[in-house]
């Protein structure tokens, strides 16, 4: 009998069941029907065998063996039959296939509440996963238990541990003397002119600037970071529990802290009239923006004044008002450095974004479009210089191999076939993008969304265009950054937000002490490179999650309300549209079209009246309302009306 080949690869899984695997030397991904699959999730790292190829067809598979499972922990809805002590878990991972068997139920169990449950033993395929309950989250369809429901189904933490409460109640307690001890060991800015801009809800504050006006010609413009590493030492449980969380996770209605709050509201942040410690990249400016010196270092600042965006930009539009000379100077440094990096190449993005108002129980009454201001481009412009010019400065450490010793931010060119991909979409839309020997440079880029702008489908250009860039990452391994034009970029900027930045500054610290670096530190860079941009795809998706939850909270309030919306995606069950003024999603099953028997065309442009020869296409804006929908699965139906 021949051996057949094995093959390793990670198995990712629709939310049909079918599985597909990507191996190295094939054209295509391997695909695996669900009755091949013997258990593999998700995820899963796994070993397969090939079926023999049929002449036409994709290559097909089983999975021979689990070798690393990806997640073994699941969110969803107990069912529970009456007086029975056995239950299922219905998961909301819509790419979990089957539902999980819970034998011994608990009293605290309760039929159609959330819950954490975990596989501990599945060996047959045939029969469905066993599990046991770690938490019960809450009543299925509270928004509160949504909420949570969203952050532990990405594997995420809420609460503290105790000890890592404990410590930052510790550091607190003792952190007067130790500012006091710092002092002398840092660059004293605090008479110099310094000031925060944030959201107004903003509770922590990471970046400061201040300003100093050296001649008629030249400025000393300070960026200060918060001083996080000073207090939060390597190894410690809170450093321990940030390096595990990754990131601050903003959901609509609540934030989850990277950083217990002592630390990152009061002690760490950069408030208003208290001294605090930091870390600054002050830059000598010319008039035209150029930067003809920079130092890095430890300092301690004390903020003038916290300002939010829109009461910077009403100084700036005013010509009037606290620190106005400053802040009109800094704003104009500003846009010549902005102007600058989209003549080398950086892309435009300025998507149009949306900001839910909330009651005082966190319901939403509104959604607007969200102005992007020039206070906010400001601060944008400022901190990728900071970042810019950390990444050039570590980036002048080398090991004894030559390789730079930076954690760098990459962000790599978009693929062939992603770009291939992107041009189609587009057409469908009716805009074309012209390419460089089959590349796209960013200047086609930068005209198209240009060209968009305030155009009904601008939200979904921006989306396709997105989604047709690779995704930022963390990493030692430099390729520069795609998206900003630039060769060295690293986040340096936000440390009681992002774990990585907390990484920066210990690099910084070393470079600036003359310490060399273990061959066992770079590899430990490297794997918490991986680490943290993984953690970062289940942040933002908790994020995106929430938002859409909020969405359909929002929109199921208003059932029967007419909205202007674009058709986004056509689908041979009906198609979807986005609301052009929440952004919202939802469908519109074929059933519910008009007048006719609709079927897709060949293309998959566009949704076809069998009788009438009406045609439904994409980018088509047409006028809806709002029929129901499931507030579990984040989704809303829509009718089309006249």
């Amino acid at each position: 009998m021949k051996k057949r080949s094995k093959y390793t690869g990670q198995i990712h899984i629709n939310s049909k069941g079918t599985g597909f695997v990507d191996i190295e030397d094939f054209e295509d991904d391997i695909m695996i029907y669900n009755n091949f699959l013997n258990t593999a999730l998700d995820g899963d790292m796994v070993e397969i065998y090939l079926f023999p190829r049929v002449k036409g067809k994709r290559l097909t598979g089983e999975v021979n063996k689990i070798i690393e499972r990806n997640k073994l922990e699941f969110v969803g809805t107990i069912h529970k039959k009456k007086n029975a002590n056995y239950a299922f878990l219905i998961t909301d991972d819509p790419k979990m296939y089957r539902d999980i068997f819970i034998p011994k139920v608990t009293n605290e169990s309760k039929n159609n509440y959330k819950a954490v449950v975990k596989i501990y033993k599945w060996e047959n395929f045939k029969k469905n996963p066993i599990g046991r309950i770690k938490k019960v989250i809450g009543k299925k369809g509270k928004i509160d238990t949504e909420m949570h429901s969203i952050v532990y189904d990405k594997g995420l933490p809420i609460s503290f541990p105790n000890k890592v409460k404990q410590q930052a109640r510790q550091i607190k307690k003792n952190s007067t003397q130790f500012i006091k001890s710092e002092i002398p060991k840092r660059l004293d800015l605090r008479n110099v002119t310094t000031f925060t801009i944030d959201p107004k809800s903003a509770k922590d504050f990471d970046d400061a600037l201040s300003f100093r006006r050296l001649d008629d010609d030249e400025f000393e413009i300070g960026l200060h970071i918060a001083d996080v590493t000073a207090f939060v030492k390597k190894g410690s449980p809170i450093d321990k529990e940030a390096k595990k969380r990754g990131f601050t996770i903003y959901l609509v209605d609540r934030t989850i802290p990277m950083l217990p709050e002592i630390l990152s509201n009061d002690l760490c942040s950069l408030n208003q009239q208290e001294e605090t410690l930091t870390f600054s990249v002050i830059l000598k400016m010319n008039k035209n923006a150029e930067i003809k010196s920079v130092w890095f270092g430890r300092s301690i600042i004390n903020s003038n004044q916290r300002f939010t965006y829109e009461e910077i930009q009403e100084i700036l539009d005013r010509k009037k008002g606290k620190y106005y000379d400053e802040v009109s100077i800094i704003n104009n440094l500003a846009k010549k450095r902005r102007l600058k990096r989209f003549q080398n190449g950086a892309i435009d993005f300025d998507n149009p974004e949306i900001k839910f108002i909330l009651d005082k129980k966190g319901h939403p009454i509104n959604i607007k479009s969200k102005e992007r201001l020039d206070s906010h481009k400001l601060i944008e412009e400022f901190m990728i210089i900071a970042n810019n010019q950390i990444a050039k400065f570590l980036s002048k450490s080398k090991n004894k191999k030559n390789t730079p010793l930076c954690f760098y931010r990459i962000h790599e060119k978009p693929n062939d076939e992603s770009s291939m991909q992107l041009m189609k979409s587009l057409k469908d839309f009716g805009y074309k993008l012209k390419t460089n020997n089959n590349e796209i440079p960013p200047s086609s880029l930068n005209r198209l969304l240009e060209e968009v702008q305030d155009m009904p489908e601008e939200t979904l250009v921006n989306k396709l265009i997105l989604k047709s860039l690779s995704k930022a990452k963390y990493s030692t391994n430099n390729v520069g950054h795609y998206a900003l034009a630039l060769k060295e970029y690293t986040h340096f900027t936000s440390p009681i937000r992002r774990y990585a930045d907390m990484v920066v500054h210990r690099l910084l610290q070393k470079k600036l002490s003359k310490q060399k670096l273990s061959n066992k530190d770079i590899k430990e860079y490297q794997q918490l490179g991986d680490k943290l941009t993984e953690i970062e795809k289940r942040v933002n998706q908790a994020e995106y999650d929430s938002m859409d939850l909020k969405k359909a909270e929002y929109m199921l309030d208003n059932i029967n309300k007419k909205y202007d919306a674009i058709i986004s995606g056509i689908k041979n069950f009906g198609m979807f549209v986005q609301i052009i003024e929440t952004q919202a999603e939802g469908l519109i099953h074929v059933s519910q079209l008009p007048d006719d028997h609709y079927e897709i065309d060949k293309n998959m442009h566009s949704l076809i009246g069998k009788n009438t020869g009406k045609r439904y296409v994409l980018g088509d804006k047409i006028k809806v309302k709002i029929t129901g929908g499931d507030l579990n699965k984040k989704e809303i139906n829509l009718k089309i009306v006249k």
